[in-house]
């Protein structure tokens, strides 16, 4: 069984943080949107009491913990760097994104596939670079964006079964939704 009050509750407390992602489209509330899409889906399902499989369940559990990660993620950004100012949080939100895709694949790498030492050492190197940037609020040039992008294009070509977490809640929510 889901717990759909404990995610309604969470999803209401944090109701205006997200409403600040979502009134400027941005890429945060892109990144999660189909993920809170899902969740909303089998909540729904649950709601009209369609059965939900145990598989479901698993999903649905597995992408609330998720969501409320990256969310707290973000908040302690917010909060603790950004002195609760969504302009300068916004100014450094690529950033931010980039930071928990890289963080998301060396995880996922881990669960997947066999995380060696030197792929370690470079995405941990990004992982530190990105939050001395954000901790110092220091400027961050695109090119460097460059950088990183192509960085994440070799480890993905290395681990080409490896799927980001979004990726897969990204799958099953186009399965759900059709």
């Amino acid at each position: 069984m889901i717990n759909s009050r404990e995610y309604e509750a969470y999803m209401k407390e944090n109701n205006d943080f997200l409403q600040a992602f979502q009134n400027i489209n941005s890429l945060t509330y892109i990144r999660l949107s189909n993920l809170i899409k899902l969740l909303n889906i089998i909540v729904d399902m649950d709601k009209r009491k369609k059965n939900i499989s145990d598989e479901l369940e698993i999903i649905f559990d597995s992408g609330f913990t998720f969501l409320s990660d990256q969310i707290e993620d973000i908040k302690i950004y917010f909060n603790n760097f950004f002195d609760e100012d969504f302009d300068l949080l916004f100014k450094y939100e690529h950033l931010i994104n980039v930071y928990l895709t890289y963080e998301d694949l060396m995880v996922s790498i881990k669960e997947q596939s066999v995380l060696d030492a030197d792929t370690k050492k470079t995405i941990e190197h990004i992982l530190f670079e990105i939050e001395d940037v954000l901790k110092y609020r220091k400027e961050f040039v695109n090119e460097k964006y460059q950088e990183f992008d192509e960085v994440i294009q070799d480890i993905s070509n290395r681990f080409p079964n490896v799927k980001i977490t979004l990726e897969i809640f990204e799958e099953i929510y186009d399965q759900l939704a059709n």
